[in-house]
Formats: structure tokens, C-alpha cells, sequence
């Protein structure tokens, strides 16, 4: 294709993108006078269309906006009406539902896409919408239509929801991913995780110490954001110290991975979102994939530029402790690596020592595997010398799953025996794992 063609193509390639979005914004116009004038006669408001007061938050923030705009209007509002209103046809259609977790184990059926028709104890009415924004999908409104003359109403209503949703709300102290959503973070605790002594140090010091004395740390004018780095190869307890981390500490807990940092704007709203939770972990796993050297990078330089941004100090991160994980810390950019007041520490993990291979065998057997008779202890842990903690527990669950196949699962509630055929199998089948690993197979 010529140099003429391609400029042909993108010019009008950009004229369709306008034309789309003029027709789109035309749509959304008349959307909204449509709805508008069935509000206006709703209210029975005669000096023109009603007043409009509207507020947004991004997806993370949905479902503490919807339990907010829920206390508020059960706080004294009667509800007249509960409808949803299709522009297109100027139809009143069901109101859409959703069920939100107000705590653990607690959920409530709330209205996520519709309309409140109310009216306050002195009898002024408005109408409440919540739904999605219509310019973007990944954006939650609130709005409120309200006569002129209870504009004021109307505006401190609104500002109590909002209230609400950032500083009252629903996912402070929370286990979540990156677009708010609560994980399943499996209950951990210090005795689920072998750590060499140093390194259970480094971490209780710089990080569980620290948040813990987060209201002193603040009265003496010490940081109370921090930066760590966890380095070292896979499967070393990188990724379960910080589900150890999210069990123990009494804070908000976000857990972010590579593909959630697509772009600068959604390191700089992660970060955001982090603050308004204060005291929040910002656990991100696989940094090097977000912030490789810059004379490597291939993705968005904006991610990069974005992370350092946030993490240079400039912003006030009060309360944001920001967790890294990497895999391959010679990749990663330096001014990340290397420079306090983003990064504090760095703690390097190995593959664990006898002891650690010792003690991690206790764990994984649990008490309801045990090794036979004929399995040399002492042997088995010299000869995975090398092993992380994810090979052991690999090697254990192969090893039991050669004993099941041989047919020796044994009786519900008694325990399985392990023999030395059983763990020579397994250990032929993880060595050659590691080995396709180690050549760039797996």
C-alpha cells in the first residue's frame, strides 16, 4: 500500500470515529431531554425541565456508590416509585437489581440501574437515577432531578452519598482486586509459611510493624507510606506472603496484576483508590512486566511513567504501602528498583535452606499423609537441595497421587502412606518439569 493510500485510509478512518461519536453524543442528547420530560411531569415541576445534580464513580467504586445511595434514601425518604425508563421507546421498564456484599457472608439485593421516585417527611419529592454513565461502561452515575426550588436538598443529599461512598465506605478494610471486586483470600496465618528467619524479619519490621504503628508513625512526622520489593525466582512464597499478609493485617488489601496496569490512567486511578482506603497494601505481582528497563520496554511508556509518578513521593501516599513481587528484578527499570521513597526495601527470597525444606515437609504432609517406613528422610530432603516450596508441595501431591493410583488410598479418615516408590516417581516426573522449565518449555 502507498505512503497516499495509508494517509487516505487513516483520514477517513478519523472522519468515521467523529462521525460515530457526533451521532452518539446526538443520541445521548435526546436521551436525556426524553427522560427529562417524563421527570418534569413526575415532579409536576411547571417552570421548565427539572434541576439536574449528578455525580460519577469509576466501576471500582460501584457497589459502595449503590449502598450509599441506599442509607441515604432509607434514611427518611418514603419511596413512591421504583421504575427504569427506556428513552428509545419512552418507556417505563423494570428497574434493574444486584446483590452486593455488605460484609463477609452479608449480602443485600440493591437497585444498580433505575429509578427512585421519593419523597422526604416534609413532602418534597425527587427522583433518584443510578446507573451506568453513558459515555462509558467502566463509569456508575448518580443523579438526582429535583424541582429548582429544592435544589439545595437535592445538592446535600447528593453530597451525603457521596460521603457515603468514598469515606464511609463499604470496602474499607476489604480483601479486593483491581476493579473492587472482593477475593476469596484463603485465611493465612505465619504458621502457613516456611521463611528463612531473616527474611520473617525484614518483613515484620518494614511492613507488619510499621502499619500496625501507623497512628504513632504519623504523630511523629515519620512516612507512613512505604515501598518493598520481593524478589527472587518463581515459587519461593513470593505471592503467599502476601495472602499471609492479606489474613493478618487490619487494613485494605488490593491485590493488582499486569494486566490490570493497561494503561497510566489505571496505575494513576489504582492509586487513587488505594489512598481513599487508607491504610491500604497495594499487593502488585509481576512488576517487571509493567516496569521492565526502559531500553526494553515494549508496552505503554505511560504505565511506566504513571507507576513512578505515583510511587516518587510527590503525592501524598499516606497510609499506602505498596508491595512488589518480581521474578526477575535485573530487568526491572531502575528508577523503580533503586530509588527511596518508591522502593525502601528489598528482600530477597531463596530456595529454602535444609531446615526451611524440613519444616515444609511437616506442612504439606499436613497429618494426613505420612511417609512410609522404607522413605529415608534425611536422604529425601538433601536430594532436593534446589527445591522452592511450590516443587515440595508438588512433590508431595504427585507422590500421593502415585499411591492412590497404586491403590493404597486407604480408608476415609485415615491417613495416606507414602512409600519410596512412591516419592521416586514423583520425584522423576517434578525433576522433569523443572528441567522443560529451565529450557524454556513451561
Amino acid at each position: 500500500m502507498s505512503s497516499a493510500s495509508v494517509e487516505d485510509f487513516t483520514a477517513s478512518l478519523k472522519q468515521a470515529l467523529i462521525e460515530v461519536e457526533v451521532a452518539r453524543e446526538e443520541r445521548l442528547r435526546r436521551d436525556y431531554e426524553s427522560s427529562s420530560m417524563m421527570i418534569q411531569r413526575l415532579l409536576g415541576e411547571r417552570d421548565g425541565p427539572p434541576a439536574v445534580i449528578q455525580e460519577k464513580v469509576t466501576r471500582f467504586w460501584k457497589s459502595s456508590l449503590l449502598v450509599a445511595v441506599s442509607n441515604a434514601l432509607n434514611g427518611g425518604f418514603k419511596t413512591l416509585k421504583l421504575f427504569n425508563y427506556d428513552p428509545v421507546g419512552s418507556n417505563r421498564t423494570l428497574p434493574k437489581y444486584q446483590w452486593v456484599e455488605l460484609k463477609p457472608g452479608q449480602k443485600k439485593r440493591l437497585l444498580s440501574e433505575g429509578y427512585r421516585h421519593c419523597r422526604d417527611p416534609s413532602g418534597h419529592e425527587l427522583v433518584v437515577r443510578v446507573g451506568p454513565d453513558g459515555y462509558s461502561e467502566h463509569d456508575w452515575n448518580v443523579t438526582v432531578f429535583c424541582r429548582h426550588s429544592d435544589a439545595k436538598l437535592a445538592e446535600s443529599l447528593l453530597a451525603k452519598m457521596m460521603k457515603g461512598c468514598y469515606e464511609e465506605s463499604i470496602l474499607k478494610g476489604r480483601k479486593l482486586d483491581a476493579n473492587g471486586e472482593s477475593v476469596s483470600v484463603a485465611e493465612k496465618g505465619w504458621s502457613d509459611i516456611v521463611l528463612e528467619d531473616g527474611i520473617l524479619a525484614q518483613v515484620k519490621d518494614n511492613i507488619v510493624f510499621i502499619m500496625g504503628n501507623l497512628g504513632r508513625f504519623k504523630e511523629l512526622g515519620l512516612p507512613t507510606n512505604r515501598g518493598v520489593l520481593l524478589e527472587g525466582p518463581p515459587g519461593v512464597g513470593k505471592t503467599l506472603l502476601g495472602t499471609v499478609l492479606a489474613g493478618i493485617l487490619d487494613c485494605t488489601f488490593i491485590m493488582v496484576k499486569p494486566k490490570d496496569m493497561i494503561a497510566g490512567e489505571v496505575v494513576a486511578e489504582l492509586f487513587r483508590n488505594a489512598r481513599r482506603l487508607a491504610p491500604t497494601l497495594l499487593f502488585v505481582e509481576d512488576v517487571d512486566l509493567i516496569a521492565p528497563a526502559r531500553d526494553v520496554y515494549i508496552m505503554d511508556p505511560a504505565v511506566l511513567s504513571e507507576l513512578l509518578n505515583q510511587m516518587d513521593g510527590m503525592i501524598a501516599n499516606m497510609g499506602v504501602f505498596t508491595v512488589l513481587t518480581t521474578n526477575n528484578p535485573e530487568v526491572l527499570e531502575k528508577a523503580v528498583a533503586d530509588r527511596p521513597g518508591r522502593i525502601e526495601r528489598r528482600i530477597r527470597f531463596e530456595p529454602p535452606a535444609l531446615a526451611q525444606r524440613r519444616r515444609m515437609l511437616t506442612l504439606f504432609l499436613g497429618g494426613k499423609i505420612k511417609l512410609g517406613a522404607d522413605v529415608d528422610i534425611e536422604e529425601l530432603l538433601h536430594r532436593t537441595d534446589g527445591y522452592t516450596g511450590a516443587h515440595l508441595k508438588d512433590l508431595i501431591s504427585t507422590a500421593a497421587i502415585e499411591a492412590m493410583k497404586a491403590g493404597r488410598a486407604g480408608k476415609p479418615g485415615k491417613c495416606l502412606v507414602l512409600s519410596q516408590s512412591d516419592i521416586a516417581k514423583a520425584m522423576e516426573f517434578v525433576k522433569r518439569e523443572r528441567e522443560k522449565y529451565k529450557k524454556g518449555y513451561a
